[in-house]
């Protein structure tokens, strides 16, 4: 579905310098300051209908895996659940597709990461990464944070993903998304994330 990925696209464009945000923010009529998050406001609706549809579909079919509507197709619904605020409902039902070969494993693998991840728990494929608000010390501006969140094991991380179906080493797979690689200790990062909402207020209440 073309859809789960529209805005997504230009989001990941602007991110990684394939697009210019002022471009990008004159053609929606917003400023430089808003339209990443007019662009995620666009992309958040969208994801609300395409649920309730795979949520229809599930309920009838079970998950619509290769064997019901062919590749690349099975992978169609497991997009949008990645993308939905309730993954972890349909975290168990892409499990067992991936296991009856509905879905290749590394999908499921990286749903299990994106839930731990809400949960504020270690990912385990290294598949989920973040940015948040920070404030630089020196210079005492609001900076953006890019990171690979916590790994349970980084050492054998590599070694998963391998066994997982991932052709990227972590490194490289971050790289990938624009973000260099370094190991974080989940506990700075959730103390990090408890910063950014109290920068988030000072920043609402500064307009």
């Amino acid at each position: 579905d073309k859809s789960d990925q529209y805005y997504r696209k230009i989001i990941f464009e602007i991110n990684t310098n394939q697009k210019n945000i002022k471009d990008v923010a004159k053609e929606y009529n917003t400023t430089e300051t808003n339209i990443l998050a007019l662009l995620g406001k666009k992309q958040s609706r969208i994801d609300s209908i395409n649920i309730v549809k795979i949520d229809s579909i599930i309920t009838l079919h079970n998950y619509p895996g290769e064997s019901l509507v062919g590749f690349p197709e099975n992978l169609t619904a497991w997009g949008i659940i990645q993308h939905s605020n309730k993954i972890d409902k349909y975290l168990d039902i892409l499990k067992t597709a991936s296991e009856n070969n509905e879905i290749p494993f590394r999908y499921y693998a990286m749903s299990l990461d994106r839930v731990l991840v809400h949960e504020n728990k270690h990912q385990v494929y290294g598949t989920q990464g973040m940015s948040i608000k920070i404030m630089n010390e020196e210079t005492g501006k609001i900076e953006d944070f890019n990171f690979i969140w916590p790994i349970e094991n980084p050492e054998k991380v590599n070694q998963l993903r391998k066994k997982a179906g991932f052709t990227t080493s972590i490194k490289k797979n971050a790289k990938l998304i624009g973000i260099k690689y370094k190991e974080h200790p989940l506990d700075e990062i959730l103390n990090l994330i408890e910063k950014q909402k109290k920068l988030l207020v000072i920043e609402k209440l500064s307009y």
